[in-house]
């Protein structure tokens, strides 16, 4: 099944949160796309839909969209272990819920469910990083509800995640991504 038919979501109802119409959006994109182009140090020119959720992320500022793109693609070079094993073949945690709640939020929930031996912190973070950039793609929520299930959840997990480990995930989706996150 493709990812796309895995997450509901209605664009339309995103932008009117913001007071915004497709030709306001079409218009912010356009605008992104060519101080983009101006960008050699960018790899890539993200498609239409990931720089709409980049001005959602930061409430259709173009200036603090820019800055937050520029800030994705240089922590991706700058942290690689947290991207590493990126596939979504074997995942160590389910993947959304497929529809966004009616204040238009995606629940995500994060269970641990290996044991400390198997556990490894980076194989989550990249799993994780994985789904928000299929959601680039393919999504368009407000912002997450994140729900733990932590029944399996044990010291042996917690001595796996250093203070580096989680200052690294912390700054990637504060910094990187200024992610609207609730827990």
């Amino acid at each position: 099944m493709p990812t796309k038919d895995l997450l509901i979501t209605d664009r339309q109802k995103v932008r009117d949160a913001f007071g915004k119409t497709v030709q306001d959006v079409e218009t912010d994109v356009e605008i992104l796309r060519n101080w983009i182009k101006t960008q050699s140090h960018l790899p890539e020119t993200p498609d239409y839909n990931m720089i709409e959720w980049f001005l959602v992320n930061n409430k259709f500022s173009i200036e603090r969209t820019k800055e937050k793109l520029d800030v994705y693609y240089t922590i991706r070079g700058l942290l690689p272990e947290l991207y590493h094993n990126t596939t979504p073949s074997s995942p160590p945690l389910p993947p959304p819920l497929p529809n966004l709640t009616k204040e238009l939020y995606r629940v995500s929930i994060i269970k641990i469910d290996s044991e400390p031996e198997e556990f490894d912190y980076y194989d989550v973070c990249a799993y994780l990083l994985n789904t928000l950039e299929v959601r680039f793609h393919e999504d368009l929520a407000l912002g997450d509800i994140y729900v733990g299930d932590y029944e399996k959840f044990k010291m042996g997990h917690v001595v796996k995640m250093t203070p580096v480990h989680i200052k690294k995930m912390t700054n990637v989706l504060e910094v990187g991504f200024d992610y609207n996150v609730d827990v």
